[in-house]
């Protein structure tokens, strides 16, 4: 989902609707899925640390960078991941797929070779529950939304930095 940037620099949202209904038509079969999610909005090349590139290279340039930006973009990764959650449908989230030093693995003790953010992801303890039903497309947006029992979730395709989750 997160890879499918438009040369514009904006989401592919028709191509983010279809994982949308692969990753859903996955889990109905019982199939375990991974959402692999990262910061920003990803296209290539890559950087010499082995991050990738954002639009019109705006990407974080050091360690520092790259935890402010997990910590600053964690919303709109989480927020695609509980669109599409299910019971078998986990996610990841890191700088790129190197999750011992981009952010998917805590290293409190490592802060110049690690990029994961210190405190841990804040949103990750929060009480979620159950989902009060299907993730939903508002009519004539690229809006989708998801009622938890303790959260409410709006993820924004025209806006990924406009998504969030409102904790109840």
């Amino acid at each position: 989902m997160f890879e499918s940037v438009l040369p514009s620099g904006k989401l592919n949202v028709t191509r983010v609707a279809e994982f949308f209904d692969v990753i859903a038509a996955a889990a109905a079969t019982g199939k375990l899925v991974v959402v692999s999610t990262w910061p920003g909005l990803c296209t290539t090349p890559f950087t010499p640390q082995g991050y990738p590139s954002w639009p019109n290279n705006t990407q974080p340039t050091s360690n520092d960078g790259w935890r402010a930006a997990l910590l600053a973009k964690h919303t709109f990764a989480l927020a695609g991941f509980l669109i599409m959650a299910e019971e078998n449908v986990w996610m990841a989230y890191e700088g790129w797929y190197n999750g011992f030093t981009q952010g998917a693995v805590s290293c409190p003790d490592a802060p110049s070779t690690c990029a994961a953010p210190s405190p841990w992801y804040p949103d990750l303890g929060a009480p979620l529950g159950p989902p009060q039903g299907r993730a939903s497309r508002v009519k004539g947006t690229n809006l989708w939304t998801r009622a938890f029992a303790h959260a409410n979730v709006t993820l924004n395709l025209d806006d990924p930095d406009a998504s969030f989750i409102n904790w109840l």
